[in-house]
């Protein structure tokens, strides 16, 4: 009954929205892959109905819940079940993990959202010295590095009133290295700055001659 007494069904506030057909064609997508690259993040797929879709529109969340849009990869015909899709998401996340998903839009205007998957992002690791041994030295000592990349090092002696002493460079593979230093004009006993110099960002050891 309504408010005038008249016997008529009425709905308040009722509202209709159009949604994606969850249920057709819900298992045509044969896998969804997330793989870490140097440049972002590579998304593989594969479908067993390409006939039937128009586009795939990949999104994404840094936190499984708020979704946007990265970008919409119309439907390749020529395709068959054995060979993917593949997008590079050239994504600057810094969170440690990173959600996607991928919605099929059919030829017939319907679509599905597939569940959503995650990868977990490695922590970016820069220029660093890991370890110098011996110490305290006396004619010579390694130091253990980490290189982001491939390049040229800078290493630097300074004494403790900051002069620099001693200057090398050479050329190193990207990843952990050790380089040998033969102590050739560090003469007199004490503290010494050592500075490793990479790609403009520079790292810092204290180093004590015997």
């Amino acid at each position: 009954m309504n408010a005038e007494g008249k016997d008529i069904a009425i709905f308040d506030n009722f509202i209709v929205r159009t949604a994606g057909n969850t249920a057709p064609l819900a298992e045509s997508l044969l896998n969804f892959m997330l793989e870490e690259k140097e440049g972002g993040i590579k998304i593989h797929w594969s479908t067993s109905v390409n006939d039937k879709i128009k586009s795939f529109t990949i999104e994404r969340s840094i936190n499984g819940v708020d979704f946007m849009n990265v970008s919409t990869v119309p439907v390749n015909p020529d395709l068959t079940e054995s060979e993917e899709y593949t997008f590079l998401d050239k994504t600057k996340a810094t969170t440690g993990i990173v959600y996607y998903r991928l919605r099929q839009t059919f030829t017939n205007g319907k679509f599905i959202s597939h569940s959503l998957a995650a990868i977990k992002m490695q922590n970016e690791v820069n220029l660093a010295i890991e370890k110098i041994n011996p110490l305290p030295f006396d004619k010579s000592f390694d130091i253990a590095y980490f290189l982001p990349k491939s390049g040229k090092v800078w290493i630097q002696i300074n004494d403790d009133k900051g002069n620099m002493i001693d200057t090398q460079s050479f050329d190193a593979p990207k990843g952990k290295n050790v380089h040998v230093y033969k102590n050739e004009k560090i003469r007199e006993s004490g503290t010494y700055t050592i500075n490793m110099i990479f790609d403009n960002k520079k790292v810092t050891r204290s180093i004590i001659k015997i």
